[in-house]
């Protein structure tokens, strides 16, 4: 039997107890992702261990503070993304309405595979937080078409477009051909960043841009378009994956593109075989003409530091939990936060916990508003087990990038240069790995060649009037 004494006690201390001891937030991140669909590296089977390992990590750090549980929403049956985003919005409504608990803060995970305005209206209309851990569109965080609890953790399209303006610019690059692969249908990202590169560039000052969409897969096709675009500019945007452009830039010299004037710049969201690694780009023993390579500027993601002691043990725990129940693994090298999908899985689920517990701490009370939850997140830098992470005032994460060039001396590509969304200069070179470019003085290809684009301008119109004489 307790006495008076013993329950006046027990009450005292109870009273006096901290806020966080006394109520353990309940915090669950409901995942709309792909359950394994090959060509999409956002699927559970490489981004679930992520998740699982984070939630796991995130209980540890604050425990007795919250409770982090992850609930995958995913039909292994259907193998498309249109047949996912058919059922999206119907199966995230079903969630809400029977498996949701009073008390419990919740979040959502969704990828390109949705109904993305679909989406966005049960988000605003359930409060809770939408986190994108692909590419975002524009529409995803624009006013009134998208959810005003949604962030783009995982980079927009439009920061992929506007870093390669940026990098043009500062070569003093305006005119700029782009080169679409209309035949890749597993990316696309080249699509979409393709049109927000023309559409920029068009509003852009000095600015003048060109898109030539075109089959690959045809030499006859590839020179008829080049043959065009090098009456506009001497800088070609290949948005294409990268074995397509290595067999381009292997045709340079057939298509009268090595003469050291041409700049060529391969894009791609990040490094995976599908799309374009450096390793296929490496020095082949027969190449006798390195002039296009070297004339290249490849960039993609820059991933997380791993030569840190908690990043080599992020890279192994989340590789060994693919490998046991997802019967996945990572080959040639690649490590798991090589991926941004897989990067922005793990940090995601800190990132909400990290939030809920401030705001409570701040308001003395568990707020889980989603509009509200998304105006902390904003306008501020995070400082996680990967790294930093800037979220800015429009709710968007973008994504660093890295520069590479090609060192003849290795015949690989190297990091030249690192393009920075934190940082006020954005873009920074590297002082010790210079380009190499195959120009008679060593410096970048001017914007516009001495003789003009048809090579028969300025000095060469002079020198051919005489001719002709």
């Amino acid at each position: 039997m307790w006495s008076m004494l013993d329950l006046a006690s027990i009450w005292t201390l109870l009273i006096t107890m901290p806020v966080a001891v006394l109520s353990i937030m309940m915090m669950e991140i409901a995942v709309f992702l792909p359950y394994n669909i090959p060509s999409l590296p956002s699927s559970i089977v490489l981004t679930g261990p992520a998740f699982d390992l984070a939630a796991e990590n995130t209980n540890k750090m604050y425990h007795g503070q919250i409770n982090v549980s992850i609930t995958y929403l995913y039909n292994k049956e259907l193998m498309t993304c249109d047949g996912i985003a058919a059922q999206s919005v119907q199966r995230i409504s079903e969630y809400f309405y029977r498996n949701t608990t009073a008390g419990t803060c919740y979040a959502t995970v969704m990828s390109a595979c949705v109904d993305q305005s679909g989406m966005a209206s049960i988000a605003r209309e359930f409060d809770w937080l939408l986190l994108n851990v692909v590419g975002a569109r524009k529409s995803f965080l624009q006013d009134g078409v998208g959810s005003p609890t949604g962030i783009a953790l995982a980079g927009t399209l439009q920061g992929y477009a506007t870093a390669v303006l940026d990098i043009l610019a500062d070569f003093d690059w305006f005119h700029a051909s782009i080169i679409l692969e209309a035949n890749t249908t597993d990316a696309p990202f080249y699509r979409d960043v393709g049109k927000l590169l023309y559409d920029s560039a068009r509003e852009a000052p000095k600015f003048t841009v060109e898109l030539f969409s075109l089959d690959t897969t045809s030499r006859q096709t590839i020179k008829m378009a080049l043959d065009l675009a090098k009456e506009r500019s001497r800088v070609f945007i290949f948005l294409c994956v990268g074995k397509t452009t290595v067999r381009l830039l292997n045709l340079a010299e057939r298509f009268g593109l090595t003469n050291g004037e041409y700049v060529f710049v391969n894009l791609h969201s990040m490094q995976l075989e599908s799309y374009g690694t450096t390793a296929q780009f490496q020095k082949n023993p027969f190449d006798n003409n390195l002039i296009a390579f070297r004339s290249l500027l490849f960039i993609t993601y820059r991933p997380a530091d791993e030569t840190s002691v908690v990043l080599r043990k992020l890279n192994h725990d989340i590789a060994l939990r693919t490998g046991a129940p997802y019967n996945q693994s990572y080959q040639g090298g690649l490590q798991p936060l090589d991926s941004f999908f897989i990067q922005t899985s793990y940090d995601l689920v800190g990132l909400f916990a990290k939030t809920l517990i401030e705001t409570r701490e701040r308001d003395q009370v568990v707020l889980c508003s989603g509009q509200r939850l998304a105006r902390a997140l904003t306008n501020r830098t995070f400082d996680l087990a990967t790294g930093e992470m800037f979220i800015d005032a429009k709710r968007a994460r973008n994504l660093d990038l890295n520069i590479f060039a090609f060192n003849t001396t290795t015949g690989n590509l190297q990091v030249t240069g690192t393009y920075e969304w934190a940082k006020s200069a954005r873009l920074t070179w590297s002082k010790e790995l210079l380009m190499e470019w195959p120009t008679k003085d060593g410096r970048p290809p001017p914007d516009v060649p001495v003789c003009g684009f048809s090579g028969r301008e300025g000095a060469c119109a002079a020198q051919g009037n005489i001719g002709l004489q």
